[in-house]
């Protein structure tokens, strides 16, 4: 199992920003006050979840991980990110009217990848402190 890939064009195959469910909403850029909204986010479970996942991506901008290493650096089963990315969708449908995450993601064959771009990660370890 490959824990990472350090690749600097690694993001321009992730193709397909969109996430399933808000097909019907635009796909935007995530701005450093959209960003602030989600790091202030009220639901207790989303927001410790989500940032803690996005904290963990936002250290190494770039660096593409499988669902399978996302899950081991958060100490999480891949079941347990799954149902994180799941409530981040619908905080980013719900409240944030987009279709898209503040991070890539792709799909090959039976495996789910993830990681930020370096200036939604500069923004994120500002607003989060790290």
């Amino acid at each position: 199992m490959s824990m990472g890939t350090t690749a600097n064009d690694a993001l321009s195959d992730f193709s397909d920003l969109t996430i399933s469910g808000g097909e019907h909403l635009p796909q935007a850029p995530w701005t450093d006050s959209d960003l602030d909204a989600l790091a202030r986010h009220p639901w207790p479970s989303i927001h410790q979840d989500a940032a803690s996942l996005l904290d963990e991506l936002a250290r190494e901008p770039g660096v593409v991980l499988t669902l399978e290493a996302l899950a081991t650096r958060l100490g999480r089963s891949s079941a347990g990110v799954i149902g994180t990315l799941s409530k981040l969708s619908r905080v980013t449908h719900a409240v944030h009217g987009r279709r898209n995450w503040p991070l890539h993601w792709r799909e090959q064959g039976n495996e789910y990848s993830y990681a930020l771009d370096e200036a939604v990660a500069l923004s994120w370890r500002g607003l989060r402190g790290l």
